[in-house]
């Protein structure tokens, strides 16, 4: 992925990078700043997944298998990312097995704590009843 790397995109504080919903095709490496992940769930309740750093990769899902995006992103500071066509980041996962692992664990992964958060803000919720 080397040369699409070069394409930078600088982002300030508190400005949405990914909007959960909304056609993607490109994902983003974090080069610096923090980047806070949040969706909403079917009641419009806003539920933190994560707040993500420097070598974290954003917006995969979208890029990888076209859609909308899975959730919203927002710098949390100051952030520099690294934008990836998602043309280049398909060709790659075909090329490369070893990125193809990466990928898919990556992916599994965000589905794993996208669950674990889903659960505890209903735990949140409904504790009292």
């Amino acid at each position: 992925m080397g040369a699409a790397m070069e394409e930078r995109k600088l982002v300030p504080q508190g400005a949405l990078i990914l909007e959960q919903g909304v056609l993607g095709d490109d994902a983003y490496v974090i080069e610096s700043g923090k980047v806070g992940i949040s969706m909403q769930n079917q009641q419009g309740d806003e539920i933190f997944l994560a707040e993500l750093g420097p070598g974290a990769v954003i917006g995969e899902m979208a890029a990888i298998f076209g859609g909308g995006r899975c959730a919203n992103a927002r710098a949390q500071e100051d952030v520099v990312l690294h934008i990836i066509p998602g043309a280049v980041l398909r060709q790659t996962l075909e090329a490369s097995s070893a990125m193809n692992g990466y990928f898919r664990d990556l992916i599994e992964q965000r589905r794993r704590d996208m669950q674990i958060a889903l659960d505890r803000q209903w735990q949140e919720k409904y504790s009292g009843c």
